[in-house]
């Protein structure tokens, strides 16, 4: 007669507790990966007109300005600014969230705009050279997020796209 010998009641839940771990881990992942634009932020296009074309009105970004250390040009946030970019009628504005920082207007005409990898956008022209980062989603200061990182690339090929229509030269 052969005894009976049965798994200790733990090891049933193993599976089940495996599945479960992988929904969570799934979820996680699902939630992290959706695009969670701020109202008013991105590019404004007009209707179409009696010609079909859709013309650029402008935009506006969340902009976070790096700072010119070994860490902000590694794309790190010390020392950064954060703000947002206006995009209206052939000139860029930039509005810093903090009243300590002073703001400047600039004709596109006189900005050259480059991307870049750690720094998804350099801007040269009259006010400096500035390298930042644009989003229409809120931008992390404090933690990274690699897919949030992925969409801002995004977001900075639209902007210097815009630039372009309103007269950038690509850097």
């Amino acid at each position: 007669m052969v005894d009976d010998v049965g798994f200790p009641w733990f090891f049933y839940l193993i599976f089940p507790g495996a599945v479960v771990l992988i929904g969570l881990f799934a979820a996680v992942l699902l939630w992290s990966m959706r695009r969670r634009p701020v109202a008013g932020l991105g590019l404004r296009l007009s209707p179409p007109g009696a010609d079909g074309i859709t013309r650029l009105l402008g935009g506006t970004w969340n902009v976070m300005i790096h700072a010119e250390s070994v860490v902000g040009a590694m794309g790190g946030t010390f020392g950064a600014t954060t703000g947002r970019f206006d995009l209206a009628e052939g000139t860029l504005t930039y509005r810093p969230d903090d009243a300590s920082h002073e703001g400047w207007t600039v004709a596109c005409t006189d900005l050259v705009a480059a991307r870049g990898l750690a720094r998804p956008v350099r801007l040269d022209g009259p006010m400096v050279t500035v390298h930042c980062t644009v989003s229409t989603e809120k931008i992390n200061r404090y933690s990274k997020n690699s897919l949030k990182s992925m969409r801002e690339l995004r977001y900075a090929r639209e902007f210097i796209q815009a630039l372009g229509a309103y007269g950038a030269r690509a850097g």
